[in-house]
């Protein structure tokens, strides 16, 4: 329930949120990676439908993890790199206190774990 105090914009946003799950937001989150990934940087074995539809992000944590990424393949000199996005997101999700599950991250948890 939104507090009356935040009004109607804030419930009308409520109301408009969609589940994870739904279609809709995982191809949302897909576009929005495809256009945050550096473009002259090599990006194709980074699999955009996986990381929108395990990792529940806004439009800018997903540019800062692809800006991560990209920069730190640059420093690293090599292409960017599903283990660079992955690691991308962690730093998203640990800026915003989240814990970083391993079913969430899958076979890339090891990569991410303290």
């Amino acid at each position: 329930m939104t507090p009356t105090c935040l009004g109607r914009p804030a419930q009308r946003s409520e109301q408009s949120k969609l589940p994870l799950g739904d279609r809709r937001v995982r191809s949302n989150g897909a576009a929005i990676w495809r256009h945050n990934l550096p473009d002259k940087a090599p990006t194709d074995g980074i699999d955009v439908e996986w990381l929108a539809e395990n990792f529940e992000l806004s439009g800018g944590a997903i540019r800062n993890a692809a800006i991560q990424a990209g920069f730190v393949s640059a420093a690293a000199g090599t292409d960017v790199s599903m283990e660079a996005a992955v690691s991308g997101v962690a730093r998203e999700l640990r800026k915003m206190g989240r814990l970083l599950k391993p079913s969430d991250f899958g076979e890339y948890h090891a990569m991410v774990s303290d």
